[in-house]
């Protein structure tokens, strides 16, 4: 009987002492609440209910103006990046079968509406020669080389890409 009742006084200690820690971890809650509720109260007996309405109300119009400016930021940095080279296609080729390797390329440099240029440099032996075409949506004015429209291709996929 005596290891029964040691058993069973640890147990209701044990079950004691955590009721004893929540009661205090509620008191604590509760004491918590109870300060705010005074501290509200006091306020309210201080500016009174419309006046805290029209603090709150001060408040609330000074978010929204904040909200409006960072709308526009938004907007202008969106323009922008639309604007801005987001798209590049790159293609390396040799255009003499006679010289070494693929020195000549094609770059695409397209914003997000496949507006942009592309360059074009051709190496040779005796000199180098560079070429520019404008591009808008993703066609130029200019005949297009066949690297040079796989520049563009591979220009508007990249941005395929990073949407996904």
């Amino acid at each position: 009987m005596d290891n029964l009742t040691l058993i069973l006084f640890l147990a209701f200690t044990f079950i004691l002492l955590a009721l004893l820690g929540w009661s205090l971890y509620l008191t604590v809650i509760v004491l918590k609440h109870v300060k705010e509720k005074k501290q509200l109260i006091k306020d309210v007996q201080a500016k009174g209910v419309r006046g805290l309405l029209e603090e709150n109300m001060r408040e609330v119009k000074k978010v929204d103006e904040r909200l409006a400016e960072l709308n526009k930021i938004a907007a202008g940095l969106e323009k922008l990046a639309n604007l801005s080279i987001s798209r590049v296609g790159l293609v390396r080729f040799n255009p003499f079968h006679d010289t070494g390797s693929n020195q000549s390329f094609s770059v695409a440099l397209l914003n997000s509406h496949s507006n942009g240029v592309i360059l074009s440099s051709l190496h040779g032996r005796q000199e180098t020669r560079v070429y520019s075409k404008p591009v808008v949506g993703g066609k130029s004015e200019y005949n297009l080389t066949e690297e040079e429209q796989e520049a563009i291709n591979q220009a508007q996929r990249s941005s395929n890409k990073q949407n996904s």
